[in-house]
């Protein structure tokens, strides 16, 4: 770590409880349908807590951004975390008791992404109140690397947790977000908003910016396609593989693995798209992502094999960031 970092006490304390949270959050996305699977065995219902999780997501990003911008950033993150700490803890109690209704399950799906829609600008906001602008380059970095890590740690952890106890994952991550709390009563540096806003979100803000995208040709395609349909297709492809590994090694192992190849391919996708120059063919790399994925899909019907479904999911991921860093530049013109 850079030298003006590791004498940075707040940006410590910052990364360090963001990884013990982000571990933890990890550990129960996977858990989550996996519990819905080994209580009901039916993958509808474990798919309609996926979909639940996304669809909060989609609906909070715009106005958590928006609020982040109007509130104080350390306030919030307190809040998001501690909230998220309880209902952690919450599931992983009904689960250990054996007892978890589909309705607290679509619960905590639900509150994670919402909480986390917050959490993440706001987390932002504050690293650059900690952080000395020259060292914000660097400190950014380090967060994807704690990222990273916990993508491609925490579900092989998670799957462990799950075989020995379906309850482990949760009481981990409410552990671990417990220890973020820890981590963020530390922290001295405060983040507060240049101006108050009288409203922290109106309606008004989120018109204007659907309108500017809908103006743009690149992005309202590349919405229409990356957001309801590739997401959607990596979505079931990682469920299908996930639910029939659930069959074949109701421990969780064998999940946790899938998941992991498929962190491990976004982040060498991650590594290699400034490489590739993507931007500078945008239709050749959309169509290469969409035919690398419909060649996984059609593969993952004859493949049984962790490994082997791990890499398939993978190398689809792989392809991912290169279609995120295709846009055009003239495309905001």
């Amino acid at each position: 770590m850079d030298a003006s970092l590791s004498a940075n006490r707040d940006f410590r304390l910052l990364w360090l409880g963001g990884l013990l949270a982000a571990f933890g959050s990890q550990m129960a996305a996977l858990a989550l349908p996996l519990v819905v699977l080994a209580e009901t065995g039916s993958p509808a219902r474990a798919g309609l807590v996926g979909t639940a999780s996304a669809a909060a997501l989609l609906i909070t990003v715009l106005p958590g951004g928006a609020v982040a911008d109007a509130a104080e950033r350390w306030r919030l993150m307190l809040y998001c975390d501690t909230g998220a700490a309880v209902v952690a803890g919450v599931l992983a109690v009904s689960v250990v008791h054996g007892s978890p209704s589909l309705a607290l399950i679509l619960t905590a799906a639900v509150l994670g992404p919402v909480l986390s829609a917050f959490y993440g600008p706001a987390a932002s906001a504050l690293l650059k109140a900690a952080v000395p602008a020259e060292s914000l380059g660097i400190a950014m970095s380090r967060l994807q690397a704690r990222s990273a890590a916990a993508r491609l740690i925490g579900p092989l952890v998670g799957g462990a947790l799950f075989g020995l106890s379906h309850g482990l994952p949760f009481l981990v991550e409410c552990g671990g977000l417990l220890s973020s709390v820890c981590c963020l009563l530390a922290v001295r540096a405060r983040a507060v908003p240049a101006r108050r806003a009288k409203k922290m979100f109106h309606p008004k803000e989120l018109g204007a910016g659907l309108a500017f995208i809908w103006r743009q040709p690149y992005l309202r395609t590349a919405l229409v396609l990356f957001g309801t349909g590739l997401n959607a297709a990596f979505g079931g492809l990682m469920f299908a593989a996930l639910a029939l590994n659930a069959q074949l090694d109701p421990s969780g192992r064998s999940s946790g693995l899938v998941v992991a190849l498929a962190g491990a391919g976004s982040l060498a996708g991650a590594l290699l798209a400034p490489r590739l120059r993507a931007h500078e063919h945008p239709r050749a790399t959309i169509l290469f992502v969409c035919w690398t994925c419909t060649a996984a899909a059609a593969l993952l019907v004859v493949t049984h094999n962790a490994f082997a479904m791990g890499g398939l999911i993978g190398s689809a991921c792989w392809s991912r960031p290169s279609a995120t860093s295709a846009s055009p530049r003239r495309c905001c013109c």
